[in-house]
């Protein structure tokens, strides 16, 4: 008996010390799955490879901002076991023109502080998926490494999601199908560990659904890369074998960092995913749209839905971007109670958004999706083509497909009230197609009586950009205030480019003999109390291609400047006025009082495909007398017969 004791003890025992080999085997394995899950990688020796896909288009040749993140490259300290390789092409010059060619595609792999050429080849559209996939495969199959990251480096087409415009090929591009297309003709043989877009605009959720493929973790900003782009330094220098979740953040950090020495750091945003959570949030997403297709196809108004577009747009995003940030808009969504799916888009966006780095603009989210604030048919088309958020692109179809000739009319085009204003009342059958209504003001000529010229354009306080206004309330009402913005006294012929918290204003101007654009974002308090200039600057958001422009530069001290000042009401005729000297490089455009004289203003009314309506004039008197100025509102002018 007591031998049968023993052996079922020590049989026991063996069990139990096989169980503890199972727990101990299994806690290993659940140890390493979970390091790998969230970014861990135990072994700091292990290799590492960067694929740099750097189409230099016209940010490059007018600027050399691809030359300058390659010193970037050829300064860093990149350790033994970590390959940067580089493909170059898509400008017509190469400011690094003594080894980078203008008429080629080249390969390359940093080496001891050089760039040594790996292959040579005829020259191609980068912004062909061929190209593109051509160099990951053979990025693969020669320098795949433990860990693999690639960079895509140009501009970024905003909400169309298109990324490398190739300069040598009339700016051709790849949009997400293209790149998807060329990810699987890699055939790559494991994901990407990160994809780093060191492009505009390209932080929207299509984009993150799109490389969740083919990536664990990207980085991408929402707005507008300033010039300097990633810090390419820490990129090379820190990827081997560090965390990647701690990696991603850094990035994002110094990022910031760099953008803060270049003074460029109040529009910079750099945001770090989890791909792995994309395509959850795209479900969602199209679950809570079906309930606004519903309301939308019982009520047939989809102001509700623009209204909230609006407050969610990107902010200093410009006319064109066409982004907005995708909980704002869920949360400025007031037409139905869908709370529940606003909780569970909110937990998503946490998954997918590991972490962000902002400057000016600290109320995005990190996530954007498309909305045609600024409506372009073909965009639209194509938007729907690639999107994976299929429920919501059919909503935007709907809403788009069957509109009116005549979208926008007036109850009221124009009266003066009882305590001196200018009013002006919308239809209400036009509420469903309202964009926005900004207010235009025009001055008399001093030498031809009846001749004016067009001022400039400034934002109103409506309900369309106001947050709390009765939706119902198609009525305006403004007061002339008898100023307006100038720089250091000289008046800007300003267009305004409103969203909810900010208003984008631009003004053509001459700087030391060259021709650019002056431009100023303002930022508003909770419900539009105080106003303050969030940041100036040189250079349009958009360059004469329509690309997004990272390249852009202050005023400062010594620099010499001309306003330009329109001498006709289109604003297309332009003269330049006097010449001034900046002496303060801190100097802000200012509302000034206007000179005496008559004026004229009108509202402009933009319906949702962009089309303007305007309003009947008021014409006003401003004139000066013990210093003070008045300001007398004397009739009411027909826009049709003036």
């Amino acid at each position: 008996m007591a031998d049968k004791r023993t052996c079922t003890q020590e049989r026991t025992g063996r069990s139990l010390l096989f169980l503890r080999l199972i727990i101990l085997l299994a806690a290993a394995v659940w140890s390493l799955c979970t390091a790998a899950v969230s970014g861990m990688e135990p072994d700091r020796d292990a290799s590492c490879a960067i694929f740099i896909y750097m189409c230099g288009s016209n940010l490059e040749s007018k600027y050399g901002l691809a030359s300058e993140n390659i010193d970037e490259l050829l300064e860093a300290d990149i350790p033994e076991q970590t390959s940067v390789i580089i493909e170059t092409g898509g400008a017509a010059k190469w400011w690094s023109s003594e080894w980078i060619a203008e008429d080629k595609l080249q390969r390359y792999i940093v080496r001891d502080h050089h760039l040594e050429l790996l292959l040579e080849m005829d020259n191609a559209s980068m912004g062909d998926m061929s190209t593109f996939s051509d160099f990951i495969r053979w990025g693969q199959e020669n320098y795949r490494a433990d860990r693999n990251i690639l960079v895509l480096w140009d501009h970024g087409g905003s909400s169309a999601d298109c990324v490398c415009y190739d300069e040598n090929y009339r700016y051709d591009s790849l949009d997400r199908a293209e790149l998807k297309n060329a990810l699987d003709l890699a055939r790559l043989p494991g994901r990407f560990d990160l994809v780093c877009l060191d492009t505009c605009y390209m932080g929207s959720l299509a984009n993150a659904s799109l490389f969740s493929e083919y990536a664990r973790y990207m980085t991408a900003s929402q707005t507008i890369v300033p010039g300097p782009g990633m810090d390419y330094k820490v990129l090379s220098e820190e990827a081997a074998g560090s965390d990647l979740e701690a990696f991603g953040k850094r990035l994002c950090d110094t990022f910031m960092t760099k953008n803060v020495t270049e003074k460029n750091s109040q529009e910079a945003q750099l945001a770090f995913y989890d791909l792995d959570a994309a395509d959850d949030l795209v479900d969602a997403m199209d679950q809570g749209v079906v309930k606004l297709q519903k309301v939308y196809e019982k009520t047939g108004d989809s102001f509700g839905l623009l209204a909230a577009a609006y407050l969610a747009k990107v902010d200093g995003s410009g006319a064109r971007a066409n982004v907005i940030d995708l909980m704002k808009f869920v949360n400025a969504i007031t037409l139905l109670d869908w709370s529940r799916s606003r909780e569970e888009i909110r937990t998503l966006l946490g998954d997918l958004v590991l972490y962000q780095a902002r400057g000016a603009y600290t109320g995005m989210n990190g996530v954007s999706i498309y909305y045609p604030l600024n409506f372009d048919e073909a965009q639209l088309a194509d938007y729907e083509r690639i999107t994976p958020a299929r429920t919501y692109s059919a909503l935007l179809h709907e809403i788009y497909d069957d509109l009116p000739e005549e979208m926008i009319t007036f109850a009221d085009p124009g009266s003066i009230g009882q305590d001196g204003t200018f009013d002006m009342e919308i239809a209400k059958e036009s509420k469903p197609y309202l964009r926005s209504v900004i207010l235009r003001t025009f001055k008399e000529s001093n030498l031809i009586p009846g001749r004016f010229t067009l001022l400039g354009d400034s934002e109103l306080e409506t309900y369309m950009t106001g947050l709390g206004r009765e939706m119902s309330d198609l009525h305006v009402s403004t007061r002339p205030d008898g100023k307006a913005y100038a720089l250091d006294s000289h008046y800007l012929l300003l267009s305004v480019y409103p969203s909810a918290w900010t208003q984008l204003y631009e003004a053509p101007v001459r700087v030391n003999g060259a021709d650019t654009t002056y431009s100023f974002v303002m930022a508003d308090s909770f419900f539009k109390s105080r106003r303050r200039i969030l940041y100036t600057r040189l250079g349009g958001i958009f360059d004469e291609n329509g690309l997004a422009s990272r390249s852009f530069e202050r005023l400062k001290t010594g620099d010499r400047v001309s306003v330009y000042a329109a001498v006709d009401e289109t604003g297309e005729n332009l003269v330049l006025r006097e010449e001034f000297t900046i002496g303060n490089e801190f100097i802000e455009p200012m509302r000034i009082p206007l000179p005496e004289g008559t004026y004229r203003s009108q509202y402009i009314v933009t319906d949702i495909l962009g089309k303007m309506t305007a309003s009947d004039y008021c014409i006003y008197q401003i004139t000066e007398e013990d210093g003070e100025q008045k300001i007398e509102l004397r009739e009411i002018r027909s826009a049709e017969t003036d």
